[in-house]
């Protein structure tokens, strides 16, 4: 068995449970009852004449591949596996972060909130950029060092531009 911290693993995606010269286990969450992906998966590697025998467990998304090692490699079966299960695209697209995904959901909610109090008048954004104007313009008057307030400025003036 090879070290459980080199496997790779994608979280939500695909898990290496077990990986070793000649045989792979793993769980697939795209085959978790998708028996369209299972029938395709299952007839694909009935062509691969290396693959001694193979075990999918829907319920779970596992998959369970044996193979002849000296006919192909692990890491080039691993490859083959996420390919045939057509993985490559959910492992390379841009995923966000659930904090970062419930902090825009609290921006969204604040930007309504808002734009429903000031009866159309503001939202999140110009509130944030005319506060940051006139603190920036009150901090250029009472303290002209720059950048402080000048930042301030900049960033208000950003932020109405785009």
């Amino acid at each position: 068995m090879i070290n459980n911290n080199l496997l790779p693993n994608i979280y939500g995606i695909f898990e290496v449970k077990y990986f070793s010269r000649n045989k792979i286990r793993m769980e697939i969450s795209k085959l978790k009852d998708n028996s369209e992906l299972i029938s395709d998966l299952k007839n694909n590697l009935n062509k691969i004449k290396a693959i001694k025998n193979y075990k999918i467990i829907s319920s779970l998304g596992s998959l369970t591949v044996e193979f002849d090692n000296s006919q192909i490699d692990s890491n080039l079966m691993l490859g083959i596996i996420l390919k045939l299960t057509d993985l490559e695209k959910e492992i390379f697209a841009k995923r966000n972060g659930r904090i970062k995904m419930n902090f825009h959901n609290l921006l969204n909610f604040s930007d309504i909130t808002i734009y429903n109090k000031t009866k159309g008048l503001f939202d999140t954004k110009s509130l944030v950029a005319l506060i940051l104007a006139i603190y920036g313009i009150k901090k250029l008057k009472t303290t002209p060092s720059l950048p402080s307030g000048a930042t301030l400025v900049w960033w208000a003036y950003n932020l109405f531009n785009k």
